[in-house]
């Protein structure tokens, strides 16, 4: 989308354009929050496409061969340190992002596995150690012009023959999953060669030191830094290859865990000197980096129970960690900066921090972080130029830089973020349906024609309607299996006769009949059929005497809608989620094209499974869900209807939100 079009629809909605941000005019909404400069999917498919036209020289794309790249894809040259490259960290997250980018636009574009790919070649035939104790094992840094890197190649603040065992875990676990990916056994091979060569060289952690040093002279396996704060990708490198078939890793494996478990989280609430040592330009003794706890609590919350029974308070504990250490405020944004000795927020660890705030509160059900996470992340989208040439930082405006800040590490926190809350990666608002819970029942009597029509007026697109049958055959509307709740007469619909129902008082109205509510419906708003006593036959006979088979959706258990769809194949069915398992089920036995969700089967496992059939997700949201705060979240987490019992203040919100 063009920056204009964009700025004017943004301001259609209350925005204000204001100075500079990065590389682009800052937008906010009328509440103060930061808006993206242009959509996620926009964004960043340019910055894909940009990388696709880097120049290939000595068989890769450049930036698979150089930390320091500028915006014509050349060089940086105007300090001497920018010769340095960090392939292991930058190839290795590199393989990780574009792995998750192909899978999320389909899997069609092989040129994003060839990326990968590219990156993957590089790590097994370019980066290796020649021998000594850390044998052929993935360098955490070199030179770009050296093709292969030679023996003394260490840079940044690496010694000549120093590796950092940790960026070996990235490059192995990264390694896997393109083995995962595209069966080329030379992949796998490295990575279980890899973990070998940490296993051997693993020692014991304490208070004081971590399993493997922060760094070690690959010849005699010389420590230099007692502590490397990142040990989750080593685990994660230990974890797949075991399930993978590798059982010689459980016993280092467990080791480390337990001194995870036992040194390094509590840890956080000490003096943090157990999460020193990641980035390759620095070697103080304490520096403290936000990157290491955050890319644990990041596997806590995709492992959940289990890795950690205690994962939600241990990644709770990661991320406040951070937030009292690195977290400040530029341009009315929470930004979490990199490390003790360098505060600013660099593409990379800014956008793990938002794609971790998010992943957390997908989760959890908590909205604490979420808003913080969304800042964060669309404040690093200003990096992204118009032509899709990020820089390193949002912070300034600029033109290429570190690739690993400016793209490698960057683009994978992206999909997390979606992958937590779809509704952020979609590149337009779409329409929300409003539905009205019982009817506009908060101001009249619910299940009757007067609320229908007030929902009707307050902008729903359906409203919920309960049917049950009578004892001689009717369909009437009643949520209770009694009437004594919402009439003035006692006892059981089914044992009841019409006219029986047809006298009570429904606090100032009839009880409707089903024929009454389509009726009303045709031509005005769709029906949300709640099943709870109706034979399949009945109910389908109601709806095609109305006309209102293109305009309602039917609720019901499994059984009962397989009869429906027996009977009406084109009529829309919805089961409950209930779990992934189930609701996979439920897709191999009906033709679904709607899903209802409660609070219970509201998560990301489940709605991950109906968004993959193309399914809608209709989600309640009452009680106290029912606020601003939680439809939004709903329609984040990809929902595209709402039950509510507030339908007028949801249409209007939607409407000053773009999604109607």
């Amino acid at each position: 989308m063009p920056l204009l079009p964009l700025l004017v629809s943004v301001a259609l909605l209350g925005a204000q354009v204001g100075p500079r941000l990065g590389n682009h005019p800052v937008v906010y909404d009328s509440t103060g929050a930061l808006l993206p400069w242009t959509s996620w999917p926009d964004a960043l498919e340019r910055e894909v496409n940009w990388y696709l036209r880097c120049p290939i020289e000595n068989g890769y794309p450049r930036f698979v061969t150089m930390t320091f790249m500028d915006g014509g894809y050349q060089p940086i040259t105007t300090r001497p340190n920018h010769r340095s490259f960090i392939p292991a960290m930058q190839n290795g997250m590199g393989i990780i992002s574009y792995l998750k980018y192909f899978t999320w636009t389909g899997g069609g574009d092989q040129r994003l596995l060839g990326i990968a790919r590219a990156m993957g070649d590089y790590l097994v035939k370019e980066s290796l150690t020649p021998g000594g104790k850390y044998p052929r094992f993935t360098r955490s840094t070199g030179w770009r012009d050296q093709i292969p890197q030679r023996p003394g190649s260490g840079s940044q603040a690496d010694r000549p023959f120093e590796i950092e065992p940790d960026k070996g875990g990235i490059a192995g676990y990264a390694l896997a999953l393109l083995y995962d990916r595209t069966k080329d056994r030379r992949y796998l091979d490295q990575a279980v060669h890899n973990a070998r060569v940490l296993a051997a060289n693993m020692r014991e952690g304490d208070a004081l030191r971590s399993p493997w040093p922060f760094r070690a002279d690959y010849r005699t396996g010389e420590a230099r830094g007692a502590v490397s704060g990142n040990m989750s990708f080593i685990l994660r490198l230990f974890d797949h290859l075991i399930a993978g078939g590798y059982p010689e890793f459980r016993a280092p494996r467990d080791k480390l865990w337990t001194w995870i478990r036992q040194y390094q989280i509590p840890n956080l609430s000490k003096d943090g000197l157990l999460w020193v040592q990641f980035f390759e330009d620095h070697a103080e003794p304490d520096n403290r980096t936000a990157w290491a706890p955050l890319n644990l609590a990041r596997y806590l919350i995709e492992r959940k129970d289990a890795l950690d029974p205690d994962w939600k308070a241990d990644a709770r504990s990661l991320i406040e960690f951070v937030n009292r250490r690195f977290v400040t405020v530029r341009d009315g944004v929470a930004v979490c900066g990199e490390q003790d000795y360098d505060r600013n927020p660099w593409g990379g660890i800014l956008s793990t921090y938002g794609a971790v705030l998010a992943m957390y509160s997908s989760a959890t059900g908590s909205l604490e972080y979420k808003h913080a996470a969304r800042q964060a992340l669309d404040y690093s989208l200003y990096q992204t130029d118009a032509d899709g040439c990020p820089s390193d930082g949002a912070y300034r405006a600029a033109r290429g830089g570190w690739q690993e800040d400016a793209h490698t590490d960057r683009l994978h926190n992206f999909m997390d973020a979606i992958a937590a809350f779809p509704g952020w990666g979609k590149a337009n608002p779409r329409r929300i349906a409003v539905i009205a819970h019982r009817g506009e029942h908060l101001h009249h009597p619910e299940n009757t024609i007067a609320a229908f029509q007030a929902a009707h007026e307050a902008g729903a697109d359906f409203f919920e309607a309960d049917v049950r049958t009578t004892a001689d055959g009717r369909l009437v509307l009643m949520h209770d299996a009694a009437v004594d709740r919402t009439t003035n007469g006692k006892g059981q619909v089914a044992r009841m006769t019409f006219d029986e129902i047809r006298r009570l008082d429904a606090g100032g109205s009839r009880v409707p009949t089903f024929d009454e509510a389509l009726a009303f419906a045709r031509g005005r708003i769709g029906v949300y059929v709640d099943s709870k006593a109706v034979s399949a036959e009945d109910a389908v006979a109601a709806i095609e005497r109305h006309g209102m088979r293109d305009h309602v959706v039917i609720y019901g258990g499994a059984a009962y809608l397989k009869q429906i769809a027996a009977l009406r194949p084109d009529l829309r069915v919805m089961p409950e989620a209930g779990s992934p398992a189930a609701l996979q089920s439920l897709l191999n036995l009906l033709p679904l094209k709607v899903v209802a969700f409660d609070a219970r089967d509201f998560n990301p496992e489940t709605t991950a499974v109906a968004i993959q059939a193309k399914a809608e997700i209709f989600v309640d949201r009452l009680g106290r869900a029912d606020n601003p705060a939680f439809w939004q979240d709903a329609i984040d987490r990809g929902a595209t209807g709402i039950q509510t019992d507030r339908p007028a203040e949801l249409a209007a919100y939607l409407k000053s939100k773009g999604y109607r």
